[in-house]
Order: structure tokens, then sequence, then C-alpha cells
């Protein structure tokens, strides 16, 4: 659910934040493919709306020092 307070019309953007795990200098970080994503919102009467449904092959790649971050305009 939403927290209270929060107006589901005054949400602007759903965004992911990938961040890389490097042990030490000598390591490389992670790249990740996302497929596919659905955001759902639960609505005060239980009911729920779909915000984001997006898929592609890939849909974002998050790559260990760049394109760390993926966002959608909801």
């Amino acid at each position: 659910m939403l927290p209270a307070g929060v107006m589901l019309s005054r949400l602007l953007e759903f965004s992911i934040q990938f961040y890389s795990g490097q042990p030490d200098i000598f390591s490389t970080g992670d790249n990740w493919n996302m497929d596919a994503i659905t955001v759902t919102a639960i609505l005060d009467d239980e009911s729920e709306l779909v915000l984001v449904q997006q898929a592609g092959s890939p849909l974002h790649r998050f790559m260990s020092d760049r394109q760390t971050r993926w966002a959608t305009a909801l």
C-alpha cells in the first residue's frame, strides 16, 4: 500500500538504482540485464492498479560503472 498521505496522482517517476559489488580494485563490477518489470499499486480499497508494465530484450542493461539507473515516468 502507499504510505499514508501519499497520493497516487503525485507520483511522477519510478526508478531502480543498481550498485555493483566490487570487493577490491582488482575485481570487475557486475552487469545485469533487466528484461521486464511490473509495478503494481495497492489502493485504499485493496484493488490493484498496474503503474508500469514494460519488457524488452533487455529492457535495460545495468553496467557496473555506467547506466546504473533506470527510470520511467508514471
